[in-house]
């Protein structure tokens, strides 16, 4: 409880001083743009790596949406603006552990987290919009393994240690480049400190027995999205 009462302060004050930024540099942007971001302007975003929608490997067929992103945003002024994410992690897969008879590990992925947020842009160019700013994150992560066995099956609950509960802040980096008015492609890196809880392994075997085995919790600092093409 201890630490999250100190992400939950670190974010009031890390926000209160990106907004007085926000503040100071809004006037400097206030004429109109013919391209960029404009006061009162709303963005629906979309991100995704298209590489990982459908993936195969040595092992078995795989479909996999790997941080799947919609983002919403709001332009209080031409440099400030308030932002809304939700990511989706979802993976589905097959590998062949024998082959005769054929008995397979069918491994399945599930993550989502909300992510509100506000953005700090610069001058940039004509169509060139960098920026910074930071977010707040909630989220989850489970998984299941069911292994095909000859006389039945073994199921796995959270097998894996990304598996469980987190909460964080973030701070964040990127652009946008308007190729047409109201279009544009970004790339923006996101790096956060989180509280993480991870859920328990539950294995249940073919027999009906089961067993619980580990979680905890700690504070990591890692990347926290990674967005490999951004249309909005």
């Amino acid at each position: 409880m201890k630490k999250i009462t100190i992400l939950i302060g670190a974010l009031f004050m890390s926000t209160a001083l990106v907004a007085q930024d926000v503040q100071k540099e809004s006037s400097s942007l206030e004429s109109f743009n013919e391209y960029k971001q404009n006061t009162g302007m709303k963005s629906l975003e979309l991100s995704f790596d298209p590489a990982a929608i459908f993936n195969s490997s040595n092992t078995g067929p795989a479909f996999s949406l790997q941080n799947l992103g919609i983002k919403v945003r709001k332009f209080k002024s031409p440099a400030s603006a308030f932002r809304i994410g939700f990511n989706l992690n979802f993976s589905n897969r097959s590998i062949i552990t024998q082959q005769d008879p054929v008995l397979k590990d069918k491994i399945t992925t599930f993550g989502a987290f909300i992510r509100p947020g506000i953005e700090k842009h610069f001058k940039g160019t004509d169509r060139l919009s960098p920026y910074i700013g930071m977010e707040f994150i909630v989220g989850f992560q489970t998984s299941t393994i069911v292994s095909e066995i000859t006389d039945g099956e073994n199921k796995f609950k959270n097998p894996s240690t990304s598996d469980g509960f987190s909460l964080g802040i973030g701070g964040l980096a990127g652009f946008d480049y308007y190729i047409a008015r109201n279009l544009f492609l970004g790339l923006e890196l996101n790096y956060s400190l989180t509280y993480f809880n991870q859920f328990k392994e539950k294995t249940i075997l073919s027999d009906g027995s089961e067993t619980t085995d580990g979680g905890g919790s700690a504070i990591v600092l890692a990347p926290s999205a990674y967005a490999f093409f951004r249309i909005g």
